[in-house]
């Protein structure tokens, strides 16, 4: 069966890792003027989810 499907491909997903990057975005989507759909899909509801080990 090797060689049946073709090997996944590894993506690497952007994330901010510099504490004032995180501030600054919190902030721009906190002063987001938009449709309630978009502002209610970028506020986080529970918080961050923590970084995958």
């Amino acid at each position: 069966m090797r060689g049946a499907r073709p090997q996944a491909i590894e993506k690497h997903i952007a994330a901010l890792a510099n504490p004032p990057e995180i501030g600054s975005l919190l902030h721009a989507v906190d002063v987001f003027r938009g449709t309630l759909m978009v502002q209610s899909t970028l506020k986080p509801s529970a918080g961050v989810r923590p970084a995958r080990r």
